[in-house]
């Protein structure tokens, strides 16, 4: 997909109908970054590494090329959840 230049990574998956896990994103409000749940590998450009990133914390760039479904951060969502679930109070 492309998509428009300093466009917030997040929300463009979504517009799109990607259906990409966050918990702490919301468009009215804003990124902050801390549920780490859009975790997805991103490379600034098509021949340079990708890095595991924040999705709701990066703005659209020129060449830059994301990848939701690598299998490192499919994982790391999956850690992130159980986390969460372990952490979560089991009377809510």
């Amino acid at each position: 997909h492309e998509v428009a230049a300093g466009e917030n990574l997040l929300q463009a998956c979504l517009d799109r109908g990607m259906l990409i896990p966050h918990f702490c994103y919301h468009e009215a409000l804003g990124a902050a970054g801390a549920c780490r749940l859009c975790a997805a590998m991103v490379a600034p450009a098509a021949d340079k590494p990708a890095r595991l990133d924040m999705l709701c914390m990066l703005r659209a760039a020129d060449g830059m090329v994301i990848d939701v479904n690598a299998p490192y951060a499919k994982e790391f969502r999956k850690g992130v959840m159980e986390a969460l679930m372990l952490n979560h109070p089991h009377d809510c």
